[in-house]
């Protein structure tokens, strides 16, 4: 009787499919509001550097609150990653319009008597300097768009969205963005892209159907093909007629 008590008891806590809500990516007009809702008191400076840095980065949140000061080389435009995924190092881009928003931060962040040991994103109240939970920023993040007036979902792995469809329709090589995600292989990022950057794929359509011309045979002109295509319309009229 206990054992199949037991048994009962797992086969209730067996996972069913896991559901996924749909990727989602944000316009540079909804980031600016977030930017914008943060305001400008020591909280805000601190969402805003995040907010940023997580959307030209592609960071993973556990990347990005795991970074401290000595992981910047803001001059260079860079900075180290070293708690990726399965721990794996890489070194990523940043994008310059980060940048400012970032050294706000670390500058209200040196007031606050913060090392260079302890986390970037460090918990300022109380002043501990403490690294701050996934958690907690699953909570701050929809507040935030709550604030900043937008309806759609906001969550930290949408800024990572953003940046890897950006990337692809910019054109940037697969390699290149498969490096800035950290991804293990390019094989990945291209499953990857065709998840997050649908629209990408349905321009590629447009222009390839768009360019197409259509077949000719060899030793055929141009206008060859203009009266085989009137005559077939032709055609088509008696036809219907």
């Amino acid at each position: 009787m206990r054992k199949t008590q037991q048994t009962q008891g797992k086969r209730s806590k067996a996972r069913g499919p896991r559901f996924r809500l749909p990727s989602q990516r944000y316009t540079a007009e909804e980031v600016a509001a977030l930017i914008k809702a943060c305001g400008d008191d020591t909280l805000g400076l601190r969402l805003a550097a995040m907010v940023m840095l997580l959307y030209r980065t592609g960071l993973r949140i556990s990347e990005c609150l795991a970074l401290t000061p000595r992981d910047l080389d803001l001059p260079r435009g860079l900075l180290h990653v070293g708690f990726g995924k399965r721990r794996k190092e890489r070194t990523c881009g940043i994008g310059p319009d980060c940048i400012p928003h970032l050294e706000r931060w670390l500058t209200a962040r040196a007031r606050l008597g913060m090392t260079s040991e302890q986390p970037i994103f460090c918990r300022v109240r109380p002043a501990t300097g403490a690294k701050i939970s996934t958690a907690a920023i699953r909570q701050a993040l929809p507040a935030l768009a709550k604030k900043a007036g937008l309806v759609g979902r906001v969550h930290a792995h949408g800024f990572r969205v953003t940046c890897a469809s950006g990337m692809a329709e910019s054109n940037t090589p697969l390699l290149d963005i498969s490096s800035q995600l950290g991804h293990s292989r390019a094989s990945i990022t291209d499953i990857y892209l065709r998840k997050v950057a649908p629209d990408r794929l349905a321009a590629v359509m447009r222009a390839h159907v768009e360019g197409a011309k259509p077949a000719q045979a060899p030793g055929m002109s141009e206008a060859d093909v203009q009266r085989i295509a009137q005559a077939v319309a032709a055609l088509g009229t008696k036809i219907s007629s």
